[in-house]
């Protein structure tokens, strides 16, 4: 509950600064951008913290999306998006080598600390950047796509949680701790820690560059590529019930 409450200070404060999601100039559109600025930010800093339970995979995960947002950046001419983008891909790629060892023990971890800054430093990235000068649903189809990933493994579990009993407040539901997250899940699947690791990136570039397709295609286009989406997170939400 403390590290909530600090992540909503650092909201406010990021508010004030002038970062929020965009629906329009209608002061009647604040209260939903407000809402969607938290649910965005304190939503996707924590599935991403969520994410780290085996080596490698954090920073395989803020590694990928970086530079698929830094291909968003690029295609859409925004020179310092790109370079942030790459900055952070770059950090998360340098902490690898530590990190992502299987055979013997890993010499460093991201911990809390390091997993909330990168998840809070993505999600900002896809806040502060203008995707789309064609409305608001292709201008923010791109980067849920891009963090679809960790959009499914919030909702899939807080669904099974509840489902189960295990949560019954949102305290409960900040505090709980399970086995049972993607990685989790691909684990029980037989797959292997590089395998699950491999395989997380792989939704992420599948899903990555659907959202680089959206630039350039029709709204009935980015429609189609989104309901495509929705498809492939229901086949593995069906194959993960099948095999629990």
């Amino acid at each position: 509950m403390l590290k909530l409450a600090v992540q909503l200070l650092a909201l406010a404060v990021m508010m004030v600064s002038g970062i929020h999601a965009d629906l329009g100039n209608s002061p009647w559109w604040w209260p939903l951008e407000t809402l969607i600025t938290a649910l965005w930010m304190v939503g996707i800093t924590n599935a991403f913290n969520f994410l780290d339970g085996i080596n490698g995979l954090a920073g395989v995960l803020a590694a990928t999306v970086s530079l698929l947002m830094g291909a968003l950046a690029w295609h859409t001419g925004q020179v310092y998006m790109l370079l942030l983008c790459f900055a952070v891909a770059g950090a998360a790629i340098g902490f690898l080598p530590d990190n992502a060892r299987y055979r013997q023990p890993a010499r460093t971890f991201l911990g809390d600390v390091g997993s909330t800054y990168l998840g809070w430093m993505m999600a900002a990235i896809a806040l502060m950047g203008d995707w789309s000068s064609e409305g608001v649903i292709k201008s923010y189809s791109a980067p849920l796509l891009i963090f679809s990933v960790m959009i499914f493994d919030m909702i899939y579990t807080t669904i099974a949680r509840v489902s189960r009993g295990d949560v019954r407040s949102l305290r409960e539901w900040v505090e709980f701790v399970g086995r049972d997250h993607l990685h989790h899940r691909l684990l029980d699947m037989g797959c292997s820690q590089p395998q699950a690791v491999v395989m997380i990136a792989a939704f992420t570039l599948l899903m990555g560059l659907a959202a680089l397709a959206i630039i350039k295609s029709s709204l009935f286009a980015t429609w189609l590529l989104l309901a495509q989406a929705f498809v492939f997170y229901g086949v593995l939400s069906f194959l993960m019930i099948r095999r629990r």
